[in-house]
């Protein structure tokens, strides 16, 4: 077999570096397709461009016009690579691509009407834009584009399960090795800072660690609550004690930064609801981030977690505030215990890196041009 030609429908730059402006699906976009690049008998293309404003709150008429001349320019110049290079495959994210463009989509049902592959990353299913307040008016069309473009697909990776009669792989994410070469994990006397990182929502029961902390702080002074992420729609009441309280500090600092600040905490919390599908089932990356820099955590009994890694390296705890003082100050008080957590991590890591992700999904690729692919887990 000669080289398995892939074309990405992304901002290509985002293959070389990140941006400030990265979320976490940026994150995944960039990982796996830096890594796929590099993979022996690959060759990804791309086309060099990112949006100026697009994703930005800021308005600059030069910003707009360029955004605009991508908007159009680019769907043609994809469909004229595809035409020209007739790619085994046209990668693209969901729903990034459809959110950026949508002029991709009719681009994607080109491409498959040419004969060319399909290759759809998933990385958050429409039942997202629901439970962050989209009403079910607005989700309805959503569903039925991701529903049309589920089967269109020829391999479909998805971070999270939701139509396993056409899933190829599961990749739920990955932490990159290097990223966290220096973090040294070591327990200090005198100081006990928990942290969370993402966005700071009222689904991802912010309120619940607030008040956890708070409690754990009236009883150990020494106690600091963390909290990396924009703010998103949260309660009044929950805003103010953030805003007023003098043990907890909130920062907005780009994800590639991120891991700079990750020596200044002593454990990690992923508070989500489980009772709520998305979270019980989803691999958030913060969740790559936490086994990465080898500090323990505590979580939620959400399954998602459990099946990349099967309770190595954290602590379940159940969605309530009381039963995450506890957890936390059992944590607090036996710092051997989290040193043991620590070194669970170490091993962990080792399976979830975004060069196995990749060489997992070029194995894929493999199978799926020479037979049908059979469906694999690429945590196995």
């Amino acid at each position: 077999m000669g080289r398995i030609k892939v074309f990405a429908l992304v901002e290509g730059r985002i293959v070389e570096r990140l941006s400030a402006r990265v979320s976490g699906t940026f994150i995944r976009i960039h990982y796996i397709l830096k890594h796929l690049k590099e993979q022996e008998g690959v060759e990804l293309s791309c086309i060099p461009f990112e949006y100026r404003q697009k994703f930005s709150d800021g308005y600059s008429r030069a910003n707009h016009a360029v955004d605009l001349f991508y908007h159009f320019a680019v769907p043609l110049l994809s469909l004229l690579i595809i035409l020209l290079r007739r790619p085994h495959f046209v990668y693209f994210s969901y729903p990034n691509a459809v959110y950026s463009n949508a002029l991709n989509v009719p681009l994607l049902r080109l491409a498959k009407r040419m004969g060319v592959k399909l290759l759809m990353y998933e990385h958050d299913w429409a039942e997202q834009g629901e439970m962050r307040g989209r009403s079910p008016e607005e989700v309805a069309p959503l569903r039925e584009l991701e529903a049309e473009l589920v089967r269109m697909s020829d391999v479909l990776v998805v971070v999270s399960s939701k139509y396993p009669e056409y899933e190829t792989a599961l990749l739920p994410g990955g932490l990159e090795e290097e990223e966290f070469a220096d973090l040294d994990y070591r327990t200090r006397d005198g100081r006990f800072n928990i942290a969370y990182v993402g966005l700071l929502a009222p689904d991802e029961s912010i309120d619940l660690l607030v008040d956890a902390a708070a409690m754990l702080h009236e009883k150990h002074p020494c106690v600091r609550l963390l909290l990396f992420g924009k703010i998103a729609s949260l309660d009044e009441e929950t805003l103010h004690k953030i805003e007023q309280s003098p043990f907890i500090t909130h920062r907005l600092i780009p994800r590639t930064e991120l891991v700079s600040h990750f020596a200044e905490v002593d454990v990690f919390v992923y508070p989500a609801d489980p009772s709520i599908p998305y979270h019980y089932n989803t691999r958030p990356t913060k969740f790559f981030e936490y086994i990465g820099s080898e500090i323990p955590f505590i979580a939620t009994r959400c399954d998602g977690l459990k099946l990349v890694s099967d309770g190595k390296g954290f602590l379940w705890v159940e969605h309530s505030a009381q039963d995450f003082s506890d957890k936390l100050e059992y944590l607090l008080q036996h710092p051997e215990e989290r040193l043991r957590l620590s070194r669970e991590l170490c091993e962990l890591k080792k399976d979830n890196t975004w060069a196995k992700r990749a060489q997992a999904l070029r194995d894929i690729l493999v199978s799926h041009l020479g037979s049908t692919a059979e469906v694999q887990y690429a945590t196995d």
